[in-house]
């Protein structure tokens, strides 16, 4: 395999991620996979027939974690920040969720414990209706429920689970997730 060392560190340069290499590392680890999810959900949305294809991009930066607090020096808190971490969603989704060895949601900064609260439960609330739609209709789609698009092969266009919710087209996605300099 070639040194693709320059390539990469010119792409996903400190400065961008506040001269902390832990969130660059994070983002240099995790982009590649977030386009083959997209060139998946396409390939599913050529080939499915009689029911919708929902993508979403779970993308909330500060949820509470169920892992305990961790140091960083190059983080201005002094301890990791897991931002939008695989999983974080789950504890959206389940009320009451308290994953991990500690069985606490732990506050990303203070490493206290908490709860949802504020916009977060609000986010809780949107996800629930929405998946419990999809459940019960195979739509996520109605009342109490962010508008989640159909996608398509000609309109990859994903809900962004985030406070506030949006749609993230195929062009954006792409571009935030680097997919054109993974060759994805």
């Amino acid at each position: 395999m070639a040194n693709n060392s320059p390539a990469v560190l010119a792409e996903y340069p400190l400065s961008a991620y506040n001269n902390n290499p832990t969130q660059a590392q994070d983002r240099v680890s995790t982009d590649r996979g977030k386009c083959q999810s997209l060139n998946t959900l396409k390939a599913q949305a050529a080939t499915n027939t009689g029911f919708g294809v929902y993508g979403w991009d779970f993308a909330y930066q500060q949820p509470p974690s169920y892992f305990p607090q961790m140091p960083n020096a190059y983080d201005s808190t002094g301890h990791f920040q897991a931002h939008a971490y695989h999983t974080s969603d789950i504890q959206f989704l389940f009320v009451g969720y308290h994953g991990g060895n500690l069985g606490v949601n732990l506050d990303p900064v203070s490493g206290q414990p908490r709860e949802l609260q504020g916009a977060e439960i609000t986010l809780s609330d949107q996800l629930v209706a929405a998946w419990t739609k999809f459940a019960k209709t195979g739509n996520p789609n109605g009342s109490g429920a962010p508008v989640w698009p159909v996608l398509t092969t000609g309109s990859a266009s994903v809900l962004q689970q985030d406070t506030p919710n949006s749609v993230e087209t195929e062009a954006q996605y792409r571009a935030n997730y680097k997919c054109a300099f993974w060759g994805l």
